[in-house]
């Protein structure tokens, strides 16, 4: 088994894909300083599981990723791929884990890595993902690994030699093919130590399980005892419901009974209603024609008010009249008086005074006719106030009665409704 090809890609200094082969039994990678010799070193511990960025030289694990430079880009992606040979060593063998050197039945065997900037890393072996795990495990037993003796970096020599026994000791193991036993031995170890807590775990869930198990078995017999009480549960309420059916029954032939009896009450109360109805019409159209009446008969009354007040005016009118007419036929009595009295006294004037004294019977006797022309019209004013009285009197009458029989209306109307 020999290494091939390395395929480098976005890994620290390599920008481009690069692909080393090692056609020749023995190939060298020199250059000057700084070209990147050791980062192909770096490159091979990186793909074959070393999670130290300062085993790495570098001071994070995105350290491995591609920088940039002043004419390139940072990359997203640094990839690595492992080609080895994978001759056969046991042509006897019917498995590939005895038959290759690899644990893989192909001539070669691609082992990669790949870390994204986000963080995500892949492992892949033959173009398929798998797990850091299976890296090593094919690698047990073969020398090869990120801190096996199969690299030897600079000053490494010198830590061999000043290296401790135990340190020796591992290496030696490593090169005589010890490990991968020391290895299976401490991964049994922990899986007898994982089967401890499970078995641990399942006493407890065991214990648990018998504890649930009483519970169920009493929550048994009490399902057994509700079953059976369940049973006459059901017998006791069939009878139940027997028994209820035919009462319900009888009791359904009564209300049929009684419902028919109730339709033909129905039916006759919606006669009396409809009926009631009719004479609730009448009573509201005769209750409109008594509203109408009424109305008629305020109108009637507020005419007659008007024509008593029109009458009463007259009636003062005539009145003052009258007595200005008394005041004047006083005051001419008087004057009379006083002209008597004068002629008495001027006898020698009698004949001048005789004229003037006809002048005032004249004026006197128009007076009088004056006085009984307005007594007549006073007489004829009251006999018209009567006349209006007696109607306005009527009219109350006639309002109280549609009053009356609006009420009498709206008795029947009530007595109706309810």
């Amino acid at each position: 088994m020999r290494l091939s090809n390395v395929t480098v890609s976005g890994f620290k200094s390599f920008a481009d894909t690069v692909h080393f082969q090692f056609d020749q039994p023995k190939v060298g990678i020199v250059g000057p300083n700084g070209c990147g010799k050791s980062n192909v070193v770096d490159a091979v511990k990186w793909v074959l599981g070393e999670r130290s960025a300062k085993s790495l030289r570098g001071g994070a694990m995105m350290d491995v990723i591609f920088a940039g430079s002043a004419a390139r880009k940072p990359l997203g992606m640094a990839s690595v791929t492992l080609t080895f040979e994978n001759p056969i060593v046991n042509t006897k063998a019917t498995i590939a884990a005895g038959r290759r050197a690899l644990a893989i039945d192909t001539d070669e065997v691609a082992v990669g890595r790949r870390l994204y900037r986000d963080g995500r890393s892949e492992y892949i072996i033959n173009d398929r993902k798998v797990r850091l795990k299976d890296v090593k495990d094919i690698f047990l037993d073969t020398g090869i690994g990120n801190a096996a003796y199969c690299i030897i970096e600079q000053g490494r020599v010198a830590a061999l030699l000043q290296a401790s026994p135990i340190e020796r000791r591992t290496i030696l193991e490593e090169a005589a093919g010890v490990a991968k036993f020391k290895l299976r031995r401490v991964e049994a170890q922990r899986k007898l130590e994982r089967t401890d807590v499970n078995l641990v775990r399942v006493r407890e869930q065991l214990e648990g399980t018998e504890r649930r198990l009483r519970m169920v078995r009493g929550q048994a017999k009490k399902a057994r005892t509700f079953r059976e009480l369940d049973t006459r549960f059901r017998a006791l309420r069939h009878d139940l419901v027997f028994d209820q059916f035919d009462e319900l029954r009888e009791r359904l032939i009564g209300l049929t009974s009684r419902l028919a009896d109730l339709a033909t009450q129905r039916h006759e109360l919606q006669e009396l209603v409809a009926s009631l109805e009719d004479t609730q019409q009448e009573a509201n159209i005769r209750r409109d024609e008594s509203r109408e009446a009424r109305r008629e008969l305020e109108r009637a009354a507020d005419q007659h008010q008007s024509e008593a007040a029109s009458a009463q005016q007259k009636v003062d009118f005539a009145t003052r009249q009258r007595d200005e007419a008394s005041e004047q036929i006083r005051a001419d009595r008087e004057t009379l008086s006083a002209i008597e009295r004068r002629s008495a006294e001027l006898g020698d004037d009698l004949q001048r005074f005789t004229t003037e004294a006809e002048t005032i019977g004249l004026q006197l006797t128009e007076a009088e006719s004056t006085l009984a022309s307005l007594t007549d019209a006073v007489s004829t004013a009251g006999h018209e106030v009567e006349t209006i009285a007696v109607g306005l009197r009527e009219a109350r009458r006639s309002r109280d009665e549609a009053a009356e029989r609006h009420a009498a209306a709206h008795a029947d109307h009530s007595a109706t409704t309810e």
